[in-house]
Parts: structure tokens; C-alpha cells; sequence
């Protein structure tokens, strides 16, 4: 599972689960107008923040 929380300004509970099912909505949208598989790998894969952390590791 991905690890991700803000250092500075960081959100509220319903915030945060609002931001969530919002990323959630746009990649199932994705997927469905696109007519192509889910994958899980070109999800990290274009996330900036997760390329960064996976090259400092």
C-alpha cells in the first residue's frame, strides 16, 4: 500500500477521503472512456511524488 501524507499543511480525516475518492473517480473514468486494462504499475509509475521517493530509496 502506498504511504503518502503531507509534512506540512497536512489534511483533515474527511478531507483526505474526499481527495482519495476524487483520484479514484478519475482513474475509473480513465480506464472506462479509454477502454483499456487497469494497471497498477502505470498508476505509480506517473505519480511524480512516488517516482521521486522510489529513486531516493
Amino acid at each position: 500500500m502506498l504511504s503518502y501524507t503531507r509534512k506540512e499543511n497536512p489534511l483533515k480525516k474527511k478531507q483526505s477521503l474526499i481527495a482519495l475518492c476524487c483520484k479514484l473517480i478519475r482513474i475509473l473514468f480513465a480506464v472506462g472512456t479509454k477502454q483499456v486494462a487497469f494497471s497498477p504499475e502505470k498508476m505509480l509509475r506517473d505519480i511524480p511524488h512516488f517516482r521521486l521517493q522510489n529513486v531516493e530509496t
